[in-house]
């Protein structure tokens, strides 16, 4: 299905990114998922990069994986074979990838 999830889930998603991710980064979210790291989490909007690019290009991923945009499908697929998984809702996921990961 092609739902988002519950506000409150982004809420809690983005509550914890504004408490756990390091200020100064890139933050990678999908159109959805905006709201959870630059409203709840209160990170700078600036700091974006608005669509999952390969290779990655971001410090911190937000995603809602049930939600599959037009370009995204295959670089979501990709994402946990190079990064990181920090923190999940059973909703929304937050990624992190190490300096040197690649790509």
């Amino acid at each position: 299905d092609n739902y988002p999830p519950p506000m409150e889930n982004h809420k809690a998603a983005g509550e914890w990114i504004g408490e756990y991710t390091l200020d100064g980064k890139i933050i990678m979210a999908e159109w959805d998922t905006n709201l959870d790291a630059f409203f709840y989490g209160r990170k700078p909007i600036n700091e974006t990069n608005s669509y999952i690019s390969f290779p990655f290009k971001f410090d911190y991923g937000v995603v809602n994986p049930a939600l599959n945009y037009r370009r995204t499908p295959k670089q979501k697929a990709q994402l946990e074979q190079y990064v990181e998984r920090i923190y999940s809702n059973g909703d929304i996921i937050v990624y992190y990838k190490a300096a040197g990961n690649s790509p």
